[in-house]
C-alpha cells in the first residue's frame, strides 16, 4: 500500500492504527491469539507495508505502548 506523504499526520496514524486493528482481529477470528497480541510481529508487518519515514515515526511509537 502506498499512501502519498501530503496527507495529515492524523490520517496516517488513523491508517496505521486500522491495519494494526484489522490485522488482529484477523489474527484472532484465525485462533491465533498469541500473534495478535505480538508487538514485535505486528511492528514487523508495518514496517514491510509502510517504508515512508513518517509512518516508522507512528510504528515506533506503537511499539512503546503496552498491550
Amino acid at each position: 500500500m502506498n499512501f502519498k506523504d501530503d496527507i495529515s499526520p492524523l490520517s496516517k496514524i488513523i491508517i496505521v492504527a486500522e491495519d494494526i486493528a484489522a490485522g488482529m482481529l484477523q489474527a484472532l477470528k484465525d485462533g491465533d491469539k498469541k500473534s495478535a497480541l505480538d508487538k514485535d510481529l505486528i511492528s514487523g508487518r508495518l514496517s514491510e507495508r509502510y517504508k515512508n519515514h513518517t509512518y516508522k515515526k507512528i510504528i515506533e511509537a506503537f511499539q512503546e505502548i503496552s498491550m
